[in-house]
C-alpha cells in the first residue's frame, strides 16, 4: 500500500489532499495538524460512544475493539516495509502488543 493511500484512509481525506498537505507549502503542516487533531476526536468519541452503551461486557468487548484497530493502524504507519505489513496480518492480537 502506498503511503499517500494509507494516510489518506488514515485521515478520512482524498489521496490529492494528502499530496498536497505534504508539498513544500508551508501551510500543509497546520493543515497536517488539524487532520490528526480531528481524528483523534472522532475516535475518542466513538470510544466514548462504545464506552457509555451496554453492560459492563460490552463496554469491555468494544474497547477492545477500538484499542485493537487503532494498534493496528499505527502498525501499518510505523511498520518500515510492506514484507513486515505481510507478516503482521498472521500475527494475533498479544504478539502486535509485545
Amino acid at each position: 500500500m502506498k503511503w499517500q493511500s494509507f494516510l489518506a484512509r488514515f485521515f478520512n481525506v482524498s489521496e490529492s489532499e494528502i499530496m498536497g498537505i505534504v508539498s513544500d507549502d508551508p501551510s500543509g503542516a497546520e493543515t497536517f495538524k488539524t487532520l490528526i487533531n480531528e481524528r483523534q476526536e472522532k475516535k475518542l468519541a466513538a470510544l466514548a460512544g462504545a464506552l457509555s452503551s451496554e453492560d459492563d461486557l460490552g463496554k469491555v468487548i468494544r474497547a477492545h475493539i477500538h484499542i485493537e484497530h487503532e494498534l493496528h493502524e499505527l502498525i501499518i504507519l510505523a511498520a518500515p516495509s510492506q514484507l513486515i505489513l505481510d507478516r503482521s496480518r498472521k500475527w494475533s492480537f498479544s504478539k502486535r502488543c509485545s
